[in-house]
C-alpha cells in the first residue's frame, strides 16, 4: 500500500518536523538578533524537545509540566518547545499544529519565574 505509513513511520516524521521548526526558528531568532531587531541574547538561545532535564528544571514552576507533556505525548500534531539560554532553562511551550501547513496553536506556555534575562529591553 503506496501512501500509508504505520504509527511508528508517522511519530518519526512529525518528530523530524519539530525537530526543523525549531531549527528555523532558532535560525530566525538569530538573525533577528543580529540585524538588531531582537535581543542579542536570542543569538545564542537553544531551542529543543522538551527533555527530562528540562522537566526536573520545571519541577517548582507554575504549571504542571511532566502532567502536560505526559498529556500532549500521544498526539501526532503536537508541538513542544524548551528555550535554554547559557545551560539554564527559560522557557516551556506546548501546542498542536492545526490539520493545515500554516498554524500551530499554543496551548501551554511559561517562562522562568523570576528575573528574566533575556527578555526584550527597550533601546535606551
Amino acid at each position: 500500500m503506496s501512501g500509508q505509513f504505520t504509527f511508528a513511520e508517522s511519530a518519526q516524521r512529525y518528530e523530524a518536523r519539530r525537530e526543523e521548526a525549531r531549527e528555523r526558528t532558532q535560525v530566525t531568532m538569530y538573525n533577528l538578533a543580529m540585524s538588531g531587531e531582537g535581543p542579542l541574547e536570542a543569538a545564542r538561545m537553544d531551542l529543543i524537545n522538551i527533555t527530562p532535564p528540562a522537566l526536573a528544571e520545571a519541577q517548582d514552576w507554575e504549571l504542571p509540566w511532566n502532567k502536560i507533556v505526559g498529556q500532549c505525548r500521544p498526539y501526532l500534531r503536537r508541538f513542544t518547545v524548551a528555550i535554554w539560554f547559557e545551560g539554564r532553562l527559560y522557557g516551556l511551550g506546548v501546542g498542536r499544529a492545526s490539520r493545515g501547513k500554516e498554524n500551530v496553536t499554543i496551548h501551554y506556555l511559561e517562562r522562568r519565574p523570576g528575573e528574566n534575562l533575556t527578555a526584550i529591553r527597550q533601546h535606551e
